[in-house]
């Protein structure tokens, strides 16, 4: 082999270990938000070679504090805070590792939580399970609502 033919294939099996760390990255995504009953307004995966964050965001005006809680709560990640330097608020985060993939979950809130409130989940809580119609629309199944 010549020198760019092992330049060439060396090149090749780092875009397959990029693509193979972002897909893993977007099944992890995938669990943790199925884990979770909050549910995140935006929900992405941000990276470069092979390492990739799954980061969640919870809008303070769908109870984001609430999310970023119980993302804490589920995956055992600490919440830190600090003021916001762009809008009115606090900047809530936890941060872990679920499966080796880095995760993040964040908001802005109108005040930091009680630490000492942390939120429960009940039995009725369990997340919904969704199905696929065979034109892809999501449904809830009746198993999963309880129906």
């Amino acid at each position: 082999m010549t020198e760019t033919t092992h330049q060439a294939v060396a090149v090749a099996e780092d875009k397959t270990t990029q693509r193979a760390g972002l897909m893993h990255a977007f099944s992890e995504a995938e669990q943790i938000v199925s884990q979770l009953r909050s549910v995140p307004t935006d929900v992405n995966v941000r990276g470069t070679d092979g390492s990739y964050t799954v980061h969640l965001f919870f809008s303070r005006h769908d109870h984001g504090s609430q999310g970023v809680l119980e993302f804490a709560q589920t995956f055992d990640a600490e919440v830190t805070s600090a003021p916001s330097m762009h809008i009115d608020g606090v900047y809530l985060e936890a941060r872990t590792r679920v499966h080796g993939v880095p995760a993040l979950a964040w908001t802005v809130a109108d005040q930091a939580p009680d630490p000492d409130e942390p939120r429960e989940r009940t039995a009725d809580e369990d997340p919904i399970t969704y199905a696929l119609t065979p034109e892809g629309e999501a449904l809830a199944t009746a198993e999963a609502v309880g129906q």
